[in-house]
């Protein structure tokens, strides 16, 4: 492939990430938003007709999973992990590409094995149609999904800061 077309295919790729980075995230603000309007239906109706909204836990709890893994890979994206600097802002542009290289390959490791055990527990969760018990046989197998998928996400933008971080590093006007 030539160079050209190797930047221009990059370049795709990259938007697709970032678009995909985007749409999970904004998913998960969604989640919320509906968390929220949940939440208070079922106060409201505990409250004003003493009998709270079945399933509002279940629903709850799913949608904590995708608030919390949702938004992880445009975070990573935009550089907004918290992470001590102490010794970051004293190396140079070389030494911060090593040490950016250090941590998304750890990173890609870390959550390459959940990611995997993820999927695995998650395909055999929906072949089970794995439900939680309560008053409300509320499906858990979608919470397991949204897990997978939303690492999955996050392990690619990892690669992608690999890369760019390889880049940097080996670069000569590092």
């Amino acid at each position: 492939m030539a160079p050209a077309t190797l930047s221009k295919t990059a370049t795709i790729l990259s938007r697709a990430q970032d678009r995909i980075n985007i749409g999970v995230a904004a998913s998960a603000a969604v989640a919320v938003l509906l968390c929220m309007v949940l939440g208070t239906a079922d106060v409201l109706a505990a409250r004003l007709l003493n009998r709270p909204l079945a399933g509002t836990i279940e629903a709850t709890a799913m949608l904590v999973v995708l608030m919390v893994f949702g938004p992880l890979a445009l975070i990573q994206r935009e550089k907004s992990h918290i992470r001590v600097e102490l010794v970051y802002e004293l190396l140079g542009d070389r030494g911060r590409a090593i040490l950016d290289v250090v941590a998304s390959a750890l990173g890609i490791v870390f959550f390459v094995l959940i990611g995997w055990y993820g999927w695995q527990n998650a395909l055999s969760s929906v072949a089970i149609a794995e439900a939680a018990a309560g008053l409300v046989r509320f499906p858990i197998y979608p919470a397991k999904l949204i897990l997978a998928l939303a690492v999955s996400v996050l392990v690619l933008q990892l690669i992608r800061d690999l890369w760019e971080s390889l880049r940097k590093a080996v670069s000569r006007s590092a």
